[in-house]
């Protein structure tokens, strides 16, 4: 028996929130469960639909959830999910995805740990004072949580190293208060495009964000100011501008440290994992993410079960539902 948690409904997108006309909205940004639900149907494997309010009385033989960052439901899946992680041998995502998942100092700490400090640049900072007594203009200042930058800003100007003004830029966070912002982490700007490398257990592609910055306040670096909503910080900052893409196959190809992004996937125990890269420097790493949108016919691809790159054709369904049948493939599932 299988138990799939239903989707907290604050993961329901927002109103007026489109997708290209390609593609059909219900499949690409709808539930995960709901995909998870198609699937299970489709292969005729035995599940039950739970939720917040069945815990911690479940039983099976394995767990399937989405826990993500959003307040309301981060506030109650961290009261649930160390009881279930000890209940359920097969659980998705385990611990330590689970433990590295929204968490930037302890994701640094974690690749130092590893030998993988050449790809990270960070200082952790636990408390205003801390902050304060390093900061430097030119350095990015990020919450251990938080997503789409609502959490995060960039040091312009030398009046925002002082402590007023922090807090002020705190106060304007999706955090709010200096209490739910700390512990932090200092980042240096690092110059280029960003890189999304996705990683599941069949594949490896990527997308470049090439996105502009605004730095006309620190708060709008990134996505831009977290008082906006996500679609309208997106549009400002360019995010949907053509300089974005998903890369060939030969571009892909040539990438740096490819296959490092593919060991430390091995070694959190992942089926998925993206990573945010600027250069050779990670900025973050997530096991849930957003399907990425090609916008165009074909795009590369690493098999990772033929060792071979591919030149893949623009599929909904498989951009889709990809994680998914991922996380039941690392169960022997499918």
């Amino acid at each position: 028996m299988i138990i799939l948690h239903k989707d907290h409904s604050a993961y329901e997108p927002p109103e007026g929130w489109c997708v290209p006309d390609r593609y059909l909205w219900e499949t690409i940004s709808g539930f995960y469960y709901l995909k998870f639900q198609e699937i299970f149907e489709e292969n005729n494997l035995d599940y039950k639909l739970t939720s917040w309010e069945d815990y911690p009385n479940v039983e099976g033989e394995y767990f399937i959830g989405r826990f993500a960052h959003v307040k309301e439901d981060k506030e109650l899946h961290q009261k649930y999910y160390f009881d279930l992680e000890r209940k359920f041998d097969n659980i998705w995502p385990d611990k330590l995805a689970y433990e590295l998942y929204d968490n930037k100092p302890e994701q640094m700490k974690y690749l130092d740990s590893k030998g993988y400090q050449k790809y990270t640049d960070y200082q952790v900072v636990n408390s205003i004072e801390e902050l304060c007594d390093i900061v430097e203009v030119g350095k990015i200042i990020k919450s251990h949580t938080g997503a789409s930058s609502d959490n995060v800003f960039f040091i312009t100007e030398k009046k925002y190293c002082e402590r007023e003004e922090l807090i002020n830029l705190i106060s304007e966070c999706y955090s709010n208060t200096l209490e739910k912002y700390f512990p932090a982490i200092i980042q240096p700007f690092f110059e280029g495009p960003m890189y999304k490398i996705s990683l599941t257990n069949s594949s490896i592609w990527a997308k470049v964000y090439n996105y502009k910055h605004d730095f006309s306040n620190p708060l709008n670096f990134g996505y831009g100011h977290p008082n906006l909503i996500w679609s309208e910080r997106s549009t400002t900052t360019g995010h949907t501008s053509g300089n974005n893409y998903m890369v060939s196959a030969d571009e892909l190809k040539n990438l740096p440290n490819l296959f490092t992004y593919l060991d430390i996937k091995k070694e959190i125990g992942t089926p998925n994992l993206t990573f945010d890269v600027v250069g050779d420097k990670i900025l973050e790493f997530t096991y849930l993410f957003n399907p990425t949108i090609p916008l165009v016919d074909t795009y590369g691809s690493y098999n990772i079960d033929t060792s071979e790159f591919e030149t893949i054709k623009d599929n909904e369904r498989y951009i889709a539902y990809q994680q998914h049948y991922s996380v039941l493939k690392g169960f022997n599932l499918v």
